[in-house]
């Protein structure tokens, strides 16, 4: 389906196919007939081109009839049906109440079950694709459990996860090939399956596992063990890492701590590995006691660069920010309040010289960064499940704990020690000074923000 090409008509909301396959399925086709054709006028019988002919009229032509009817797919979501239009112009048509679950199979195969099994599937899945991003969205919001494995559906937000247990849905490959050429882990609430190529599945209850071993190589390759507690092995997982690559190998390690699954070598993890560990959806007040608790992990470094950057005659300012206080200097260069929009509170920094906001002399951009750590739940999140929403005052909703790694600060930091140190900055003269001190540590009775 089309990234951008999602509208509405006037039956249901559409996500069309990629429309340059069409012009290229046309153009092909043409040239197909035009060169079947001029081969079968240039023959003779010393110099027979029919067999070439007919090669080339596959080639080109049936080519183009494919990418024809790739470019006419088409999926339609109204109130109570889906319509589906496959590359050979077949159209069906579904009840919305007849599909159960959406799940991930085998290589880019998104298939849609209902009680009496599969009722379609989608061909070339991809979760970084909005079209079929969109697509899942909707079919969750409207009550239908979706199963894609790391759910990317936004960079910002942990996705995978469930802040109960119980009602987590995900899948973790376990191995470097993808589908079901490799072994993958379900997990259904505080059931974990085993699904192996060739052998038959085993499951079991997190609380039949002893212990797991964690151990992360200097290449990034992440290697997990999971033990019964009779010690014998239930499972291996052998994957590369990065950071933002899947978010559902995180999203392991917090359900089986979650599940109280003992786990060793969690210190061996890489910075940006822990941060994601420490990350998770909580109610607001929970959430500003963990806000605190990471601003205070992180006010070391920024305390180390401000005595730094004192010694060449600028000031570091720095403290936690709260969306919703007012009274900032307007000297200040804030995040304006609807960007991002979902941010509730996050850690400020700046540059001053002589009371004043410092520019980078190139682009004359304030030197001024904000990190949002505490945010909203995205929208399909809010939708699909009612603790998302805006709550009581007894049951507020819940809102998403993000913590960052100190190296994302430090590079930060590093960024504006080197433009002052050589000379790359400048200061508006005709710009009155700012009064403002520094925040120290985080007051969660005072929402978060202590400048």
């Amino acid at each position: 389906m089309n990234r951008r090409k999602t509208e509405t008509d006037s039956e249901g909301i559409i996500v069309k196919g990629y429309p340059l396959f069409g012009i290229l399925g046309v153009i092909e086709f043409v040239f197909g007939w035009w060169i079947t054709l001029s081969c079968l006028a240039d023959g003779t019988e010393a110099n027979p081109t029919g067999g070439i002919a007919l090669c080339l009229f596959v080639l080109f032509v049936g080519s183009g009839l494919g990418f024809i009817g790739y470019s006419r797919r088409f999926i339609r979501l109204t109130d109570t049906d889906i319509q589906i239009r496959d590359f050979l112009s077949r159209t069906r048509s579904y009840r919305i109440d007849e599909i159960q679950e959406v799940c991930c199979g085998r290589l880019q195969i998104c298939t849609a079950k209902g009680r009496d099994g599969v009722l379609f599937r989608l061909y070339d899945y991809s979760p970084v694709n909005p079209g079929h991003i969109f697509l899942l969205q909707e079919l969750e919001r409207r009550g239908i459990r979706v199963d894609v494995g790391a759910r990317m559906f936004s960079t910002a937000h942990f996705s995978a996860l469930h802040p109960d247990p119980d009602r987590r849905h995900f899948s973790v490959l376990l191995s470097s090939f993808p589908g079901r050429l490799g072994d993958r882990l379900t997990i259904d609430g505080r059931r974990l399956t085993l699904h192996r190529p060739f052998r038959r599945d085993a499951a079991l209850r997190a609380g039949e596992l002893g212990e797991g071993r964690l151990r992360q190589h200097r290449n990034g390759k992440l290697c997990l063990r999971l033990y019964r507690r009779d010690g014998s092995r239930f499972l291996e997982l052998s994957r590369p890492h990065s950071p933002g690559s899947d978010l559902s190998i995180i999203a392991l390690l917090i359900h089986l701590a979650d599940c109280s699954v003992p786990l060793d070598g969690l210190e061996q993890l890489s910075e940006d590995m822990q941060a994601g560990l420490r990350s998770r959806y909580a109610d607001p007040r929970s959430a500003a006691v963990l806000f605190g608790q990471e601003y205070a992990r992180h006010l070391p470094l920024l305390e180390q660069y401000e005595a730094e950057l004192k010694e060449a005659g600028l000031k570091l300012l720095y403290g936690p920010l709260d969306r919703n206080r007012e009274g900032w200097p307007e000297q200040i260069c804030l995040p304006p309040a609807d960007w991002p929009d979902a941010y509730e509170c996050g850690i400020f920094f700046c540059l001053l010289k002589d009371g004043r906001m410092v520019y980078s002399k190139r682009e004359e951009a304030p030197l001024s960064v904000f990190l949002p750590v505490v945010l909203r739940a995205p929208l399909w999140v809010s939708n699909a499940f009612p603790e998302f929403r805006s709550g009581s005052q007894d049951q507020p909703a819940l809102v998403f704990f993000q913590p960052f790694a100190d190296s994302d600060l430090g590079n930060w930091l590093k960024l504006f020690r080197g433009l002052a140190a050589k000379g790359n900055i400048l200061v508006h003269a005709d710009e009155p000074p700012v009064d403002v001190q520094n925040g120290g540590t985080a007051d969660p009775e005072r929402g978060g923000n202590g400048f």
